[in-house]
């Protein structure tokens, strides 16, 4: 099973208050099941809430596009299918509502798909992280991707996250 990242898009909100950022990906299941997906949240949109949006079966029978919006429940995240589409992706299929998704026989693998992609790709991470309201700073050669981070410290008296470059790592 493979989970590959595919674009990210950064555009600023509206007024430039914020950020709009939607990740795309592939999914590869264990027996060869494809899945597109895609998610995004909006950095200055309160309450914290994100969307995602899974696509499988392209022109087949059955096929179909199920979205979704990610939140905060009880320290984690938790999804809960919606209306409203989010996004196109290449395997989808006709945009579901929510009891369509609901009635689909595939709905299991498509919770199966938005675990494993919660859990490796990196910008749902960040996604993540954002939904929770974790803290954090990091390097300004980081923040301007003149650097990757190369070290992540949590410090246990803050639970502040750090995230370092070359620069601050010296």
């Amino acid at each position: 099973m493979t989970v590959e990242e595919g674009r990210l898009v950064e555009v600023p909100t509206p007024g430039a208050t914020g950020i709009d950022r939607r990740a795309f990906g592939e999914f590869v299941g264990i027996r060869g099941e494809l899945a597109s997906y895609a998610f995004g949240w909006v950095s200055d949109v309160v309450p914290h809430i994100a969307r995602f949006t899974v696509g499988i079966g392209a022109g087949n029978p059955g096929g179909g596009t199920f979205h979704a919006v990610v939140f905060v429940r009880d320290g984690a995240h938790a999804l809960s299918l919606v209306d409203e589409p989010f996004e196109n992706v290449p395997e989808g299929g006709p945009h579901l509502t929510a009891d369509e998704a609901r009635a689909h026989d595939t709905l299991p693998f498509i919770w199966w798909v938005a675990d494993h992609v919660m859990e490796r790709d990196r910008r749902a991470w960040w996604m993540l992280h954002w939904l929770l309201g974790t803290r954090m700073i990091q390097t300004p050669q980081v923040w301007e991707r003149e650097e990757p981070a190369l070290l992540i410290v949590n410090d246990a008296d803050d639970d502040l996250w750090q995230l370092i470059g070359a620069t601050g790592a010296g």
